[in-house]
């Protein structure tokens, strides 16, 4: 079963690096009302969740649980695409404040380890090419930035 892609959506930036969406209820009732607010590196992001059976959020992963049940593919809006990730990070923010009152959003404020600061490193094709082939292994696929804390704290913590 596929996720179904919201006609509604805006098609254009699609070839840029972040996107931001919303996971919208289709079961009878629901009105399309928004389950969860998400930031990608891909296009790709809202499928693996959908696809996937382990996501932090518990509360999320059984509400996709019950509208598998119910089945039916859920609704994903493609609400914005970046180039920047603090200006997606930024939107996602503003729409979990926006729609978090309403009783079905999923998303857990706080769930994400706050960074005491953000860098910027240069690499070769290749490396990230390497780093592309090493997360796509993990079974909840990380974004290339959770890809490269993990091996790096990985490689710090065999060097103690």
């Amino acid at each position: 079963m596929s996720v179904a892609i919201d006609p509604l959506s805006l098609d254009f930036g699609r070839d840029k690096e972040f996107c931001v969406y919303i996971y919208r209820d289709p079961r009878p009732g629901k009105k399309r009302q928004p389950i969860y607010v998400g930031k990608g590196q891909t296009k790709f992001r809202p499928q693996q969740h959908w696809q996937g059976t382990s996501h932090p959020n518990k509360l999320f992963l059984a509400t996709l649980t019950e509208i598998r049940a119910a089945g039916l593919p859920p609704i994903v809006e493609f609400v914005a695409f970046f180039d920047n990730e603090t200006e997606a990070l930024e939107l996602e923010a503003a729409l979990i404040r926006k729609f978090k009152g309403n009783g079905s959003l999923c998303n857990v404020i706080g769930v994400r380890p706050s960074m005491e600061c953000r860098i910027t490193v240069p690499m070769k094709s290749e490396l990230i090419t390497r780093i592309d082939a090493w997360r796509r292994k993990r079974p909840d696929i990380p974004t290339r930035a959770e890809a490269i804390r993990r091996l790096v704290e990985g490689k710090l913590a065999k060097r103690r």
